[in-house]
C-alpha cells in the first residue's frame, strides 16, 4: 500500500514539470521550421530568384529567424521577430560569427525591406508567401 501511495505522489509531483515543459515549446504554429525560398518576384513580375536551387533559407525557431544561404551556412543572420495573423515584423538583427548587431540593410540580400515588415499573404504547413510594396517572396517548407 505504501508503495502505491509513493508512486501516486511521485506522479502528481511530475505533472507540473510536464506542464512546464509544454509551455517552453515553440509557439509559432505553421510558421515554425525551415523554409526554402523558391521565388522572389519584384512587383512587375521580374524574378530575381528563379529556382529552388539558388539556396536562400529562412529558419524559424522560438522567437528567432535565421537567414542563410546554401553556399555559406556558417555565416548567417539571426533576428528577433513579431508574428501576427497577417504580418511578420523583424526587430533586432545579429550577424554570426561575431555576434554583431546590424540593421535591416544587411538583410536586403534575403528580400527584407528596410522597415523589416512583411505582409503574410499565405501561411500553411507547406507554403509561405510574404509580400512588401516592392516584392513577393515565396517559400516552401523544407
Amino acid at each position: 500500500m505504501k508503495k502505491n501511495i509513493y508512486h501516486i505522489v511521485a506522479l502528481l509531483l511530475m505533472i507540473p514539470m510536464w506542464i512546464g515543459c509544454e509551455n517552453r515549446r515553440e509557439n509559432n504554429g505553421d510558421l515554425g521550421g525551415l523554409w526554402q525560398m523558391t521565388q522572389w518576384k519584384v512587383n512587375g513580375s521580374q524574378e530575381i530568384l528563379k529556382t529552388k536551387t539558388d539556396g536562400l533559407y529562412l529558419g524559424v525557431q522560438r522567437e528567432l529567424l535565421k537567414f542563410y544561404t546554401s553556399s555559406d551556412n556558417a555565416r548567417y543572420h539571426l533576428a528577433r521577430f513579431r508574428h501576427t495573423a497577417d504580418s511578420l515584423i523583424i526587430d533586432q538583427i545579429f550577424y554570426y560569427p561575431g555576434d554583431t548587431l546590424c540593421t535591416t540593410r544587411e538583410l536586403e540580400k534575403y528580400g527584407v525591406p528596410s522597415d523589416g515588415k512583411f505582409h503574410i499573404d499565405l501561411l500553411n504547413e507547406d507554403d509561405l508567401i510574404l509580400s512588401t510594396e516592392e516584392a513577393t517572396l515565396i517559400f516552401r517548407k523544407y
